[in-house]
Protein backbone atom coordinates (compact mmCIF):
# COMPACT_ATOMS: atom_id res chain seq x y z
CA UNK A 1 0.00 0.00 0.00
CA UNK A 2 1.21 3.27 -0.54
CA UNK A 3 2.12 5.22 2.11
CA UNK A 4 1.82 8.78 0.53
CA UNK A 5 -2.29 8.10 0.49
CA UNK A 6 -3.39 5.75 3.27
CA UNK A 7 -4.29 7.88 5.95
CA UNK A 8 -4.18 6.87 9.40
CA UNK A 9 -5.95 8.35 12.68
CA UNK A 10 -3.85 10.11 15.14
CA UNK A 11 -5.53 10.83 18.88
CA UNK A 12 -4.30 14.14 20.57
CA UNK A 13 -5.63 14.74 23.21
CA UNK A 14 -9.53 14.43 22.69
CA UNK A 15 -9.18 15.30 19.00
CA UNK A 16 -8.98 12.68 16.51
CA UNK A 17 -6.74 13.66 13.23
CA UNK A 18 -6.46 11.97 9.92
CA UNK A 19 -2.59 11.39 9.58
CA UNK A 20 -1.14 11.84 6.14
CA UNK A 21 2.21 10.47 5.55
CA UNK A 22 4.18 13.75 5.47
CA UNK A 23 7.03 12.92 2.73
CA UNK A 24 5.93 10.38 0.29
CA UNK A 25 8.60 9.40 -1.64
CA UNK A 26 7.97 11.56 -5.25
CA UNK A 27 7.64 14.79 -3.33
CA UNK A 28 10.93 13.57 -1.47
CA UNK A 29 12.23 12.63 -4.88
CA UNK A 30 11.64 16.32 -6.33
CA UNK A 31 12.96 18.20 -3.03
CA UNK A 32 16.21 15.89 -3.84
CA UNK A 33 16.97 16.78 -7.03
CA UNK A 34 16.31 20.77 -5.59
CA UNK A 35 19.75 19.63 -3.48
CA UNK A 36 21.52 18.06 -6.28
CA UNK A 37 21.04 21.71 -8.65
CA UNK A 38 21.84 23.75 -5.68
CA UNK A 39 25.03 21.35 -4.75
CA UNK A 40 25.58 20.91 -8.84
CA UNK A 41 25.87 25.17 -8.91
CA UNK A 42 27.92 24.83 -5.51
CA UNK A 43 25.54 27.24 -4.49
CA UNK A 44 25.08 26.14 -0.97
CA UNK A 45 24.12 30.04 0.08
CA UNK A 46 20.95 29.09 -1.54
CA UNK A 47 20.85 32.33 -4.27
CA UNK A 48 19.60 29.78 -6.41
CA UNK A 49 15.86 30.45 -5.34
CA UNK A 50 13.63 27.42 -5.44
CA UNK A 51 9.80 27.11 -5.04
CA UNK A 52 8.83 25.07 -2.18
CA UNK A 53 7.28 21.63 -2.98
CA UNK A 54 5.52 20.49 0.36
CA UNK A 55 3.98 22.68 2.84
CA UNK A 56 4.03 20.92 6.34
CA UNK A 57 1.79 22.26 9.64
CA UNK A 58 0.65 21.17 12.91
CA UNK A 59 -3.06 20.55 13.08
CA UNK A 60 -4.69 22.94 15.20
CA UNK A 61 -1.64 25.83 15.49
CA UNK A 62 -0.77 28.39 13.21
CA UNK A 63 3.25 27.82 12.25
CA UNK A 64 3.87 25.64 9.24
CA UNK A 65 6.77 25.11 6.67
CA UNK A 66 7.59 25.21 3.39
CA UNK A 67 10.32 22.84 1.85
CA UNK A 68 12.29 23.06 -1.03
CA UNK A 69 15.03 20.59 -1.00
CA UNK A 70 16.27 17.41 0.96
CA UNK A 71 19.41 15.69 1.45
CA UNK A 72 19.98 12.86 -0.63
CA UNK A 73 22.06 11.10 2.36
CA UNK A 74 19.80 12.03 5.36
CA UNK A 75 16.08 11.29 4.65
CA UNK A 76 15.27 13.37 8.14
CA UNK A 77 16.92 16.47 6.82
CA UNK A 78 14.94 19.36 4.84
CA UNK A 79 15.47 23.04 3.61
CA UNK A 80 13.24 25.42 3.59
CA UNK A 81 11.22 28.28 5.23
CA UNK A 82 9.78 27.84 8.57
CA UNK A 83 6.73 30.27 9.48
CA UNK A 84 5.37 31.11 13.40
CA UNK A 85 4.55 33.44 15.92
CA UNK A 86 5.06 36.28 13.10
CA UNK A 87 8.61 35.07 12.39
CA UNK A 88 9.79 33.37 9.52
CA UNK A 89 13.68 32.28 8.44
CA UNK A 90 15.41 29.93 6.09
CA UNK A 91 17.27 27.17 7.10
CA UNK A 92 17.32 23.46 7.71
CA UNK A 93 15.27 21.18 9.60
CA UNK A 94 14.82 17.49 11.39
CA UNK A 95 11.35 16.28 10.54
CA UNK A 96 11.70 14.47 13.25
CA UNK A 97 12.16 17.59 15.38
CA UNK A 98 8.70 18.70 13.89
CA UNK A 99 7.13 15.48 14.88
CA UNK A 100 8.60 15.82 18.51
CA UNK A 101 7.50 18.80 19.40
CA UNK A 102 4.26 18.48 17.64
CA UNK A 103 3.89 15.16 20.50
CA UNK A 104 4.91 17.13 22.92
CA UNK A 105 1.60 19.35 22.40
CA UNK A 106 -0.52 16.52 21.57
CA UNK A 107 -0.60 18.24 17.81
CA UNK A 108 -0.19 16.22 14.36
CA UNK A 109 2.07 17.11 11.99
CA UNK A 110 -0.09 17.37 8.63
CA UNK A 111 1.20 17.51 4.49
CA UNK A 112 -1.46 20.50 3.05
CA UNK A 113 -2.47 18.04 -0.02
CA UNK A 114 -3.37 21.34 -1.46
CA UNK A 115 -0.75 23.50 -1.49
CA UNK A 116 0.96 24.14 -5.06
CA UNK A 117 3.82 26.56 -4.75
CA UNK A 118 3.03 30.27 -6.70
CA UNK A 119 6.35 32.05 -5.74
CA UNK A 120 9.68 31.12 -4.83
CA UNK A 121 10.73 30.67 -0.97
CA UNK A 122 12.72 33.85 -0.85
CA UNK A 123 9.39 35.41 -2.33
CA UNK A 124 7.40 33.58 0.43
CA UNK A 125 9.80 34.75 2.81
CA UNK A 126 9.78 38.35 1.82
CA UNK A 127 5.74 38.36 0.93
CA UNK A 128 3.23 39.02 3.80
CA UNK A 129 1.12 36.23 2.96
CA UNK A 130 3.59 33.58 5.05
CA UNK A 131 1.75 34.65 8.18
CA UNK A 132 -1.56 34.00 6.46
CA UNK A 133 -2.75 30.12 6.40
CA UNK A 134 -3.88 30.71 2.94
CA UNK A 135 -1.19 30.59 0.95
CA UNK A 136 -2.50 28.48 -2.28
Amino acid sequence: MDRSTSPSILQAGDRSFIMIEPMPPRLRARLVANYLLQRTLGRFDHLVDLHPFVRISLCGARGFWLLSEADPDDPDFFFGLSAARGHRRLGWIRLTEIERFAQDRGLAVQRDLAFRPKMSLASYLDDGATDRTDLN
